[in-house]
């Protein structure tokens, strides 16, 4: 008896049109699936196909597929009311995830029961998940890694800090990639909610996942709030980009530890996922934004120090055999009273050269010691903001919340503008960004990067028929790119700022 739905069959009164399977898994089938459209363009309107994304709930190990009517059942009375927990939960996770508005989540579009399931809808993303990518092209460098972990610990801070909400799932086969290969997470199947003193919303227990899972998910002890279990999974996530491979279990990392780092891996960012992945809860980071610090900390500048290097005259180290030839003092050298004389010597020598360097300042006016620059103080503020045209263009005003420098926006922060809000990185009241968001007052949606408070490269999706236009643009205007229809067919091209069939 067949499992899924049969290609091309028709969901919701012909809205929907399954294409193929794209994946199955404990909860659920997921379909490629089209709907149709229209789109108006200057020539006249035409009918498109869109591309969808369609999840069924399916129990694979309790529901079975009538051949003929393609319904869902139960075969036997044992666990249905437990499969109808699990199907309401399904639905909750629907509606959950219709209320997150994140640019790295997956976003629901529709839900709707039939066949005796539940259905629900969201957009499709052509580029397949991080496991395929991994199958197809390797394990990642740093940076690539590094870019998708940052971009899912943001979605996850963002369900942590404002939906009070756990996905317990993060995995890299539950993350896909986008037309412009940039991260979304999908399949809250078993994420929980909380409510405001912390406490789980929803009874029903939680899978696990081998490799990703923290221990505390074996054990089913996740009834209070636990972005830490979040944590542990994002650097399990982590350690498989920069592999290639599944983690071990948790409990294998509890009793052995770790691999070690591996040679084309930076002991940096290695460190990172050996903190992310601490067995135990309460010994890892408690936040994702605590493993987005980590990820982002620079090196820091090797210092020389009088004392160290004084004591590294003093050290003896009797086991190391010195073999290679060091000239006529070497004998002498090797003397650990000469060495101990000959340190004090060089200290003594320093000190006479910072005193005669300290009087020839004083003497002269002309040398002096050197300055410390202090790093900008970095405070966070709500504030109403003018950004001063340039050339005869007129100033910028916007309402202003993140981080600012002497009064200006400087870092990561949300700014209204009269023609919608952005979301991302600014540089002396400018946006200035490799990735955000702005959403315009009427629906349009700009999704790229930023340069000098202009549009760089990237998508700007207008929201009246579901064009876009993809590609360069110059003082934020279309430069070099394509207009898509709705369904990505070519409408036409720009070079050099004209359009062009």
């Amino acid at each position: 008896m067949e499992m899924d739905l049969r290609e091309n069959t028709k969901l919701k009164n012909d809205t929907y049109q399954v294409v193929s399977v794209l994946g199955r898994g404990g909860f659920g089938i997921t379909y490629k699936a089209i709907t149709h459209g229209a789109v108006s363009g200057k020539l006249g309107g035409v009918k498109v196909d869109i591309p969808v994304t369609i999840k069924e709930f399916f129990m694979k190990d309790s529901c079975v597929r009538e051949e003929e009517t393609q319904r869902v059942s139960i075969p036997t009375a044992n666990g249905k009311e437990q499969i109808e927990r699990y199907k309401r939960k399904f639905i909750k996770e629907a509606y959950n995830l219709s209320k997150l508005d994140h640019p790295n989540i997956v976003k629901v579009i529709d839900v709707f029961e039939e066949n005796n399931t539940v259905y629900y809808v969201m957009q499709f993303l052509r580029n397949g998940t991080l496991t395929q990518y991994i199958r197809e092209n390797g394990k990642m460098n740093e940076e690539m890694a590094q870019k998708y972990i940052l971009q899912i610990a943001d979605a996850l801070d963002y369900m942590h800090t404002k939906m009070h909400m756990c996905h317990f799932d993060v995995k890299p086969s539950n993350i896909l990639l986008d037309d412009h290969f940039n991260a979304k997470l999908i399949d809250f199947g078993i994420s929980k909610n909380y409510d405001e003193k912390g406490s789980a919303t929803s009874s029903t227990p939680v899978g696990i996942s081998k490799g990703y899972a923290p221990l505390e998910q074996y054990r089913q002890t996740l009834n209070e709030f636990s972005p830490a279990s979040d944590v542990y999974s994002l650097g399990a996530t982590l350690y498989t980009l920069l592999t290639g491979n599944v983690p071990p279990e948790a409990s294998e990392v509890l009793d052995n530890g770790l691999p070690a780092c591996p040679a084309d891996v930076s002991p940096r960012i290695w460190n990172v996922v050996e903190k992310a992945m601490t067995p135990r809860r309460k010994d890892r980071p408690q936040r994702v934004s605590d493993i987005v610090a980590l990820l982002r900390e620079e090196k820091a500048p090797v210092i020389v120090d009088d004392d160290v290097e004084t004591q590294l005259f003093d050290e003896e180290e009797p086991h190391v055999k010195e073999e290679k030839s060091v000239g006529v003092l070497g004998p002498l050298l090797g003397n650990p009273l000469l060495k101990k004389v000959l340190a004090g010597v060089l200290s003594a020598l320093i000190v006479l050269g910072v005193v005669i360097l300290a009087w020839k300042a004083m003497g002269t006016g002309q040398e002096s010691a050197p300055q410390v620059v202090e790093s900008p103080h970095v405070d966070e503020a709500e504030i109403d903001y003018i950004l001063q045209g340039e050339n005869g263009s007129e100033d910028i005003k916007f309402h202003y919340k993140g981080q600012v420098v002497d009064g200006v926006p400087e870092g990561k922060g949300i700014g209204e503008y009269a023609e919608g809000v952005y979301e991302g990185n600014y540089h002396a009241g400018k946006r200035e960004d490799s990735h955000a968001v702005m959403k315009m007052a009427n629906g349009d949606v700009y999704d790229g990067s930023w340069e000098d408070d202009h549009y760089a490269q990237g998508r700007y999706t207008i929201s009246v028929n579901g064009m876009y236009y993809e590609g360069d643009y110059l003082q934020g205007e279309p430069y070099n790119g394509t207009y898509y229809n709705q369904d990505g067919t070519v409408y036409n091209h720009v070079r050099n700022g004209k359009e062009v069939k």
